[in-house]
């Protein structure tokens, strides 16, 4: 508004100036010519009486449409401007004349230009990332069924085909020599839990990979007491409610304990299984142990794809992960990973224990 009492004061002492200007003109060609029309001073008078009102009403009717125009041509302005806010991007202003309100038109059409350019760009991007984003969940799933087909293949298949053959031979034996055939009964016994447990590792990875807007305390929760229904291993879990990670984070460490529970209910053949989390300072600690027969971790056929999944999510949030194992005594893995306190956790030094928090 400032600017515009400006420019309006601006243009009315420019009119004033020329209409003086005029009359000055007019006077002095009045004085010249005098003596030469023999005027009377009330004639003179009369003249430049008559002069003085047509150069004013004169200046009067331009100043006002002048004004009438800058305000016209201010009010466009604003209305483009209030158009720019609203999204419409393609508005234009129409450069009336080269003065500082042309300048000001010219300025708003090329900022409309920047903004409908870069609104193109904007919307190029998220395309972009929309395809990126479908890209990658594709692969992820391809990856995902590709593992689950390999572990089909590798174990599970192989199992059922050694069950069939261990019931064939079971069948052909029982009737004649039944002595024979309970070594051959147990084995199909002890093959099928195996098979069982094989099965429910996979289950595992057919769950979500997100937390569903679930908290991680809560997903892990879910999760065990699923496995609880499920099988006969007993399960001790002890978490903090609030582990002070990005979502980001939670849905790793989720996906950690996922893989970590399926090699347990795979392989381990444990009774139990111990689940626990802490945050110390600006750390949360995740202890998982099973006391199951255990392995050997330099043996080059435990160094499976699964192991190397858990450590390299875990060290793509930033965490270390540490896997003791011994033939005999049970397999743990403890992750330590940084996590994200309020100011005030920072002064009161946040601190929980394995026991819950």
């Amino acid at each position: 508004m400032t600017s515009i009492r400006f420019l309006l004061i601006k243009q009315a002492l420019q009119i004033a100036s020329l209409s003086s200007s005029i009359l000055f003109v007019m006077i002095q060609l009045f004085i010249l010519l005098m003596p030469t029309f023999q005027l009377s001073l009330y004639e003179s008078l009369l003249f430049i009486s008559l002069t003085f009102l047509v150069v004013l009403c004169t200046g009067v009717w331009y100043g006002n449409k002048t004004g009438s125009d800058l305000s016209s041509r201010m009010t466009d302005i604003l209305a483009g401007f209030g158009q720019l806010q609203n999204g419409k991007y393609s508005s234009r202003l129409a450069v009336q004349k080269e003065d500082e309100i042309g300048l000001v038109e010219d300025g708003f059409n090329d900022l409309a230009d920047q903004m409908n350019g870069q609104l193109k760009s904007l919307q190029r991007l998220v395309d972009q990332n929309v395809t990126m984003i479908k890209q990658a969940e594709q692969a992820a799933m391809t990856e995902e069924r590709q593992k689950i087909a390999r572990e089909l293949h590798d174990a599970v298949s192989q199992q059922l085909f050694a069950l069939s053959m261990l019931a064939s031979a079971a069948e052909r034996t029982a009737s004649s020599e039944p002595a024979q055939a309970v070594p051959l009964i147990q084995k199909m016994s002890v093959l099928s839990v195996k098979t069982l447990n094989e099965m429910r590792a996979l289950l595992l990875h057919l769950r979500p990979m997100d937390l569903q807007n679930k908290s991680l305390y809560t997903a892990i929760f879910e999760l065990i007491a699923e496995l609880e229904s499920r099988t006969d291993v007993v399960f001790e879990f002890r978490f903090p409610e609030d582990c002070c990670l990005s979502q980001g984070s939670e849905e790793h460490v989720y996906r950690m304990v996922q893989e970590v529970l399926a090699n347990c209910l795979r392989h381990a053949e444990a009774k139990q299984v111990k689940i626990a989390g802490k945050v110390s300072g600006n750390q949360f600690s995740l202890m998982i142990r099973d006391d199951g027969k255990g392995f050997d971790p330099a043996k080059k056929k435990q160094t499976s794809y699964g192991l190397m999944t858990i450590r390299e999510r875990c060290e793509e949030i930033g965490g270390t992960a540490r896997l003791f194992a011994r033939v005999g005594e049970g397999t743990e893995w403890t992750f330590h990973i940084p996590c994200q306190l309020s100011k005030g956790d920072l002064m009161n030094g946040t601190n929980t224990t394995w026991d819950n928090g």
